[in-house]
């Protein structure tokens, strides 16, 4: 499935009211200079990222497959394709300020774009973000 675009943006609040106002996506979390938002139809999503630059650009597409985080399959995955893809430098997401994280795998497609590979099912919570914090406190299910 396509699962997410991300976009680092130079107006965060604007990037939000542009597309809540195309696209009728609502903020699903937030956390300072990110936002998540939910488009209708979800799981698909779009990540914003405020940058210091004076335009914004493309980061990263988001596929969704089959992937089991929590039984090994970004580590699995990106040796795998490595293995075929070695110039591809498929990494799992690794270490974020919220602690350790498997819940994806980046690789560089043949032109050098970048891709996520991540579970279908993601809906983009930041685990830094307000909801994020109460899921993982089990403070909101």
């Amino acid at each position: 499935t396509l699962n997410h675009i991300h976009l680092n943006v130079v107006d965060l609040d604007k990037s939000i009211q542009f597309y809540g106002d195309l696209f009728g996506a609502t903020i699903r979390d937030a956390s300072p200079g990110n936002a998540t938002l939910s488009l209708p139809g979800k799981p698909a999503w779009i990540s914003l990222t405020k940058t210091g630059e004076e335009t914004g650009h493309y980061s990263h597409v988001g596929i969704g497959v089959d992937f089991d985080p929590a039984s090994g399959d970004a580590e699995r995955l990106a040796s795998e394709i490595n293995a075929k893809y070695p110039e591809s430098n498929a990494q799992p997401t690794g270490a974020t300020a919220s602690g350790p994280n498997t819940r994806s795998v980046y690789v560089s497609d043949p032109s050098g774009i970048r891709v996520q590979i991540l579970p279908k099912e993601d809906d983009g919570w930041l685990p830094g973000g307000p909801v994020g914090k109460k899921i993982l406190n089990g403070t909101q299910g």
